[in-house]
């Protein structure tokens, strides 16, 4: 423990003595512990308890080990947050460093500047006087979200308004908020404020809810005042939760379904199950004209009158997709699920391309794509018009031309010339516009719009149409370039995770909004569907915060369960085993999370207003675990709460049906569609590109047949065997490109210097000499349809073409010991390799005798004249 104490980095000595502690303790642990941290059970007898009365005695003796155990833990503990923050410190320098060289600031240093400037007592009294005749008043709104930096800068404005004594004037100070709704923990929220600002201000009650009908306000105060949610809560909070109704318009209505768990019959996950039901369930309430009195009085529900929910972005992209095959227009929840839509992708990838037109991946999917749609037929005649056989006068491979340099040579083409011309059109016109300007000069050029809703449908046309808006969003106006526009969606697309704010109401039927439980806080819906439910309760967090009785709490990083559980006594009998005190900051970062998750929970329960629906997969498959799912369910049975109906709703099956199966199924037309719904004439319809059957990929060098009786490896050295292989393959190729054997040593040197010199190996690394040309290493590729699609792919080691004959020759490194007999073994061991070689020349060269050989390097392989290595002819099988 002492050595693991005294660890230096810097010391090799220190570091070697830590590994052998290190050592010692595993292997200590292995004696005493379980991989969990429990302590062993040491004996299996069972008479007389016997077994129970050896395992305590163990446990007692072996305490003050388990003691020093115990200290190494959290000796590990230490040294890793010791280097965390040695790298942050340095890490803030850094960042402090390029803040100031390019004169930022974040938002985190808005608010230090604020404390700083509010500590500071004379500045502090000074922006009191001056403030002091323009401000009477002070609302504070989501109280419950502000942490201890916002409420420092607030305080002395709170302090003096409430000692402010005048006749003429009041000065008030007033905060809003609900501990119910705090789930901001991310964000440093202290919710714990709320009870010393309470006992400074005092506290009125709001008990009346203006927002929801009776049926879902009284669902959420039953489940919210049983267990197991009323446990996360003191009684006042609990009993907060029960709010009388002001609605009278309707009776509102809680349904909880049961988890979607598939059948060994379906195809479909629990996920998608769960997502095919929640678009059938809203296409059903929207067909069956089912009323609401959303703001503008009575009427039909619409789309825009649905709010999706997930608590995590995990599966909301496979519920997006299950609302556009039901043909639901829908609003994607944030910019990282409209980024990763392949028709955003498209576009993204056409801005890429005009950023660096040497991207052919990029111009790739653009050409395949429905902005110019070509057919698989096409896009092939355009890669063979690359040449990719050209040669210098060496006979060395040239690079083949870009896919954009091909198009260019075929500007005058009546096939590939519109595609040219247009492409170089755009590429003219990159940085001469801003990106907003660009973006609708393609769309109206390109006709982008048109094809893509004959390709799609009229949620792609509305995908593209936000484009619009984020190239006028603040992060790109300040630098409108296409390059930056198209970092800005991409990295939207890799996080995934980025909220946007509320979008404005569209005209027409709306769109089915998709958002995170966070994201919709403040908001709220005619219908709100809780999708994904029964996910399991979130693990806890591994940083936790030291209680040191000050807004300044210490941080604990990387607190893995294995140190804050620490050991487990099983056996403890009378033993005197005190609870360390990270156990209890543990347990009481738990149950803060727990209470937060709660808190989600009602959050996401009262933004609906007149109809809640919670669903989702089994993510346990059967098995009892904690999620929003069954702590209603269980609040619900524990209160007896007939409010919360059990039922699925009518004409939802089990399985849900899929898209296009059943009544109702009709397609979705947007206001703004034409009468016939039909897209323009201009454009026709196209059917994209699908993905045919999955080919199989055959590897030459993978193939082998029967065993190697002899000469092979064995298992404790076949790794080095195959480092040694590639360093003589290495030597041999770069002596056959190079004309001589670069300057070298060691034993593969050798060997690959003493085939070298074998004469009869000259026609292989000097074909020149005998009519021929070789090559090291080709690169080989072959397409069969016999009867599915098998692509052969490889590269043969030394190629030797002449005029009417190609020689595939391939390195052998086996030990052989000499024997012939080896040798035969190891020719039919390879010969399927070698096949596979000569049917991909054959193909390519139709009239060329095509042979086959292996080259032996074994240094035991020595001729009578001394020549080492021997070449095997293999002929065909």
């Amino acid at each position: 423990v002492v050595e693991f104490a005294q660890s230096d980095p810097e010391d090799p000595d220190s570091v070697n003595r830590t590994r052998r502690a290190t050592d010692l303790v595993d292997r200590i642990k292995s004696i005493f512990l379980t991989k969990t941290g429990t302590t062993l059970k040491h004996s299996r007898v069972t008479k007389a308890g016997m077994g129970e009365i050896f395992n305590t005695c163990v446990c007692e003796q072996s305490l003050g080990m388990l003691t020093l155990l115990r200290m190494v833990n959290l000796l590990e503990l230490y040294h890793v947050n010791a280097a965390l923050l040695t790298l942050m410190v340095r890490l803030m320098d850094i960042t402090d460093e390029l803040k100031r060289r390019d004169r930022v600031i974040d938002y985190q240093d808005l608010e230090d500047m604020a404390c700083r400037l509010m500590a500071d007592e004379g500045r502090a009294l000074s922006l009191l006087h001056r403030l002091d005749d323009s401000l009477n008043h002070i609302l504070l709104d989501e109280f419950q979200d502000t942490n201890f930096n916002q409420w420092e800068m607030i305080d002395p404005f709170v302090t003096e308004f409430l000692s402010w004594k005048h006749d003429k004037t009041t000065k008030t100070v007033f905060v809003v908020g609900d501990v119910k709704q705090s789930i901001y923990s991310f964000r440093a929220a202290e919710p714990e404020l709320f009870a010393t600002v309470e006992e400074r201000l005092g506290t009125l009650s709001l008990p009346t809810n203006f927002r929801s009908l009776p049926g879902v306000v009284d669902s959420v105060g039953c489940a919210f005042t049983h267990q197991p949610l009323k446990g996360f809560y003191s009684d006042s909070e609990s009993a907060s939760a029960h709010q009388q109704c002001f609605r009278e318009d309707g009776e509102g209505s809680t349904t909880l379904l049961d988890a979607y768990t598939p059948d060994e019959n379906e195809d479909r996950s629990g996920d998608q199950l769960a997502a095919d039901a929640a678009a059938r369930l809203v296409r059903r309430l929207v067909d069956e004209k089912i009323q609401t009195r959303h703001r503008s009085g009575k009427r039909d529900l619409q789309w825009g009158d649905f709010r999706i929910l997930c608590r995590t972005r995990t599966e909301i992209g496979v519920y997006e997709k299950a609302f556009r095959d039901f043909n639901i227009p829908v609003m994607p929840a944030g910019r990282g699920m409209l980024a990763a839509s392949r028709e955003i992708q498209d576009i993204l990838a056409l801005l890429r391309w005009l950023v660096y037109p040497a991207d052919d991946v990029a111009l790739a999917t653009v050409l395949r794509s429905p902005i110019f749609r070509f057919s698989e037929k096409k896009f092939q005649k355009i890669l063979a018009k690359r040449e990719l056989h050209r040669l210098t006068d060496e006979g060395k491979y040239l690079p083949p031309f870009g896919l954009f340099s091909t198009l260019l040579k075929l500007k005058d083409d009546p096939e590939f010339g519109p595609t040219a011309r247009q492409l170089s059109k755009w590429r003219d016109h990159v940085g001469r516009q801003n990106s907003h300007d660009f973006l609708r000069r393609i769309f109206r050029e390109g006709r982008l719009l048109e094809k893509y809703q004959a390709a799609g449908d009229d949620q792609v046309r509305h995908n593209l149409t936000r484009l619009f808006d984020l190239a006028l969003s603040p992060e790109v106006a300040g630098t409108p370039t296409v390059r930056h526009l198209s970092d800005v969606i991409e990295r939207a697309a890799r996080r995934g995770t980025e909220e946007e704010a509320v979008m404005p109401e569209e005209s027409g039927r709306g769109r089915v909004n998709f958002m995170t439980i966070h994201g919709a806080k403040g908001l709220q819906s005619p219908v709100v569907l809780l999708v994904d439910a029964d996910r399991k309760k979130s693990s806890r967090r591994s940083v936790l915060r030291l209680p040191i009785r000050d807004a300044a709490e210490p941080l604990l990083f990387k607190a893995k369960k294995v140190y804050t559980d620490g050991i487990q006594l099983r056996f403890v009998g009378e033993v005197p085993w005190q609870e360390h005190p990270l156990q209890a900051v543990a347990r009481q970062a738990d149950r803060r999370e727990d209470v937060e998750a709660a808190n989600l929970l009602y959050v996401a329960m009262t933004r609906a207003e007149e109809q809640l629906f919670i669903m989702g997969a089994d993510k346990a498959r059967g098995q009892n675990h904690v999620s929003m799912m069954s702590q209603v369910r269980d609040a619900a049975e524990a209160g007896s709460c007939e409010l919360i109906s059990r039922d699925d709703p009518s004409g939802l099956s089990r399985p849900p049906l899929k898209a296009g199966a059943g009544a109702g199924d009709h397609e979705f037309q947007d206001d703004a569609a034409s009468e016939t719904g039909q897209p323009s004439q201009e454009e026709t319809l196209w059917t994209p590109p699908t993905l045919g059957t999955r080919y199989k990929v055959e590897t030459p060098s993978t193939i082998e047949t029967g065993e190697r009786k002899a000469g092979g490896p064995s298992s404790e050295n076949r790794q080095a065997a195959m480092e040694r292989g590639n360093r003589v393959h290495l030597l041999l190729q770069l002596a056959a490109d190079g004309g001589a054997l670069p300057s070298g040593q060691g034993p593969e040197y050798e060997e690959a210097a003493a085939v070298l010199a074998n004469p009869a190996f000259d026609w292989v690394f000097h074909p020149e000499r005998h009519q021929g040309r070789g090559l090291s290493e080709p690169a080989v590729i072959h397409q069969v349809m016999d009867p599915s699609e098998v692509r052969t792919t490889g590269s043969i080691d030394r190629l030797i073409i002449r005029k009417d004959r190609i020689d595939i020759i391939d390195y052998k490194t086996n030990r052989t010991g000499g024997d012939s007999a080896v040798l035969a073994n190891l020719c039919d061991h390879y010969r399927p390799q070698l096949d596979a070689y000569r049917k991909v020349m054959a193909a390519m060269h139709k009239n060329y005798e095509i042979r086959t050989w292996l080259l032996f390097t074994d240094p035991q392989l020595v001729g009578e004249d001394g020549s080492v290595g021997r070449l095997m002819e293999v002929n065909e099988s």
